[in-house]
């Protein structure tokens, strides 16, 4: 498997559990402050750059290693980017995250994410930055 196989089956879990098409995984570089596209569907290029930057609530989730989600900050203002955004979710080792899973639109007939939806995410958190670093570990052996 490569690198992008993980994301994509990421990718592949949130469309088909969550429903979003429109999902983005960003590689994050804890020592240089950065992030880098890892893998991506249904997502504007401008968007994908923007959110690369690190700002808004993709960098507090890196940052602070804790997931953000949109409804959950009704009152805090959002960037352009952030428009259509449900989750930004990272991806830790331990403590350490290694990247963050962004969540945008939902289906038209899903108001919001349930439970089911929070407790996908919170798994994915962990399980799926563990996949990844496997599949980068087997990489480079």
């Amino acid at each position: 498997m490569e690198q992008n196989q993980v994301f994509e089956a990421i990718g592949e879990i949130i469309g088909n559990l969550i429903g979003s098409e429109e999902v983005a995984i960003f590689r994050y570089c804890a020592t240089h402050q950065t992030f880098s596209r890892a893998w991506s569907t249904g997502v504007a290029e401008e968007i994908l750059r923007q959110f690369a930057l690190g700002v808004g609530l993709v960098g507090r989730a890196a940052h602070e290693g804790a997931s953000q989600f949109r409804h959950r900050r009704p009152a805090a203002p959002l960037l352009p980017c952030e428009e259509n955004l449900t989750a930004c979710v990272p991806l830790k080792l331990d403590r350490k995250v290694i990247g963050v899973i962004v969540v945008l639109g939902l289906p038209p007939q899903k108001s919001g994410l349930e439970w089911a939806d929070f407790e996908l995410l919170k798994f994915l958190e962990t399980y799926g930055a563990v996949a990844a670093e496997l599949q980068r570990l087997e990489k480079d052996t």
